[in-house]
């Protein structure tokens, strides 16, 4: 019971934070935040992958198609185990592919047709700039992620209960910039094969 309140919890955050944009108006608190540290937070994308002939990649219904989002070099076993623990979860009549320890999931799109993927981003304390990789249909590549670090001592801050706040400044997929500021967007990613990623996307104004 207290792993699906977990999950439910989880999927709670995700919906919001993937179908608009008013629950990204506060940052991510974090209170005490020491250094160097690997930490995790939400972010307004939604990832779409398609083969080179603009199929979906991703099968919900076969986790080796699985994306992953990870903070760190993974092979082998290991990289499936984090696409096999896999719990599915209805939220407001969505079913959710939870996985990699419920920092990735996955749900069907029923506009686009297409299977939608969510992640956290990763990041390090005190570090303005944290990399992570993404693997693929048997490829990596990378998600680059830039954060503000804002504390209780500015006086033009409020965070509440005092401490820290982290917030997203820019995302980019390999090298290419997704997200700029307080925005939602959709990433699509065409990949003709495991070394090749062609980026594009859409971008909305949270403001």
């Amino acid at each position: 019971m207290k792993r699906l309140f977990s999950l439910i919890t989880i999927l709670a955050v995700g919906a919001g934070l993937l179908t608009g944009c008013n629950w990204f108006d506060e940052p991510e608190y974090i209170t005490e935040i020491p250094e160097g540290v690997v930490y995790y937070t939400p972010v307004n994308l939604t990832f779409y992958f398609e083969d080179g002939e603009g199929n979906d990649l991703v099968d919900m219904d076969d986790e080796e198609t699985y994306p992953v989002v990870y903070p760190g070099i993974v092979t082998g076993s290991f990289l499936r185990d984090l696409t096999s623990r896999v719990d599915v979860v209805v939220q407001g009549g969505t079913s959710y592919s939870v996985y990699a320890d419920s920092h990735n999931w996955l749900y069907n799109d029923v506009t686009l047709h297409r299977t939608a993927f969510g992640t956290h981003v990763w990041g390090k304390t005190l570090e303005t700039e944290y990399k992570s990789y993404v693997y693929i249909a048997g490829g990596m590549d990378s998600l680059t992620v830039a954060f503000k670090y804002v504390t209780s001592n500015d006086p033009d801050v409020h965070i509440a209960g005092g401490g820290w706040a982290v917030e997203v400044q820019s995302v980019k997929y390999n090298e290419k910039e997704v997200l700029n500021g307080n925005k939602e967007g959709k990433v699509y990613i065409r990949k003709p094969s495991p070394d090749e990623s062609i980026v594009s996307v859409n971008i909305a104004d949270c403001g």
